[in-house]
């Protein structure tokens, strides 16, 4: 006699390998822990997660105006600046203009109506004594400005010249034109401490430094941009090492 099978049927496979891969780290972890935390735990409970995903976090805008960036008359334009003094360390020439365009792609993923940043980023080159992010708003005609003030950036563990872990501090507001016609006023702000990997830093003998500030950098734009939009709660798994 041949003993039951104990693959997943089709469908949960094609469910499983169809999510992206954070969530199939959430979904494994939950299913090892099930038989630990409770005995009714099941297939049943898997294929939930499977066909809905853990549990998403509203983002903190959503929650802090009771309005969304995903909103139809919602039109956006970002900006960041980056202090000259962090602008001169080999590297981070381009910083401000560097995490506006991820900030914006991660954003126009995830269905904002944002500006095209080179766009942006000609008008504030052009307009270099700008004051207000209405100004922004105005010369861009969108209804909202997300303006990213930075004042950290590093790569490197504290205190340590090759252990790489990156960590930023930003301020992001955002700054709404409620009426046209009238000045955009700031309906939003938080501040956000990046770190990344979360749980222990990397050697720089084994991975490349250029190489990993990208990877910070994509980590940067993604926990700004989770202010605007949900995300799921196994999704920092793959940023702990």
């Amino acid at each position: 006699m041949h003993s039951p099978s104990r693959e997943l049927p089709p469908f949960f496979r094609s469910a499983f390998f169809g999510v992206p891969k954070p969530r199939r780290i959430a979904i494994l972890a939950a299913a090892a822990l099930c038989p630990l935390v409770m005995s009714g735990c099941n297939l049943f409970m898997i294929a939930a997660y499977l066909i809905s995903g853990p549990p998403s976090v509203e983002p903190d805008f959503e929650v802090a105006t009771r309005t969304s960036l995903t909103d139809e008359d919602v039109t956006v334009a970002v900006a960041c600046y980056v202090p000259i003094d962090l602008r001169a360390d080999i590297g981070n020439e381009t910083l401000d203009r560097e995490i506006a365009r991820l900030v914006t792609s991660k954003l126009t993923l995830n269905k904002v109506k944002v500006r095209d940043p080179n766009a942006v980023r000609q008008w504030l080159a052009r307009n270099p004594d700008w004051e207000e992010p209405g100004q922004i708003a105005e010369a861009m005609q969108v209804s909202h400005v997300v303006y990213i003030d930075i004042s950290r950036f590093s790569l490197w563990e504290e205190n340590s010249a090759t252990l790489l872990r990156g960590r930023a501090d930003a301020i992001v507001t955002v700054h709404a034109v409620e009426e046209e016609g009238e000045d955009a006023v700031e309906i939003y702000g938080k501040d956000v401490a990046a770190k990344y990997p979360l749980a222990v830093p990397r050697d720089s003998s084994v991975q490349n430094p250029g190489r990993f500030r990208q990877e910070f950098m994509l980590r940067l734009a993604e926990e700004i941009g989770r202010l605007f939009y949900p995300h799921w709660n196994g999704d920092d798994f793959s940023a702990a090492t």
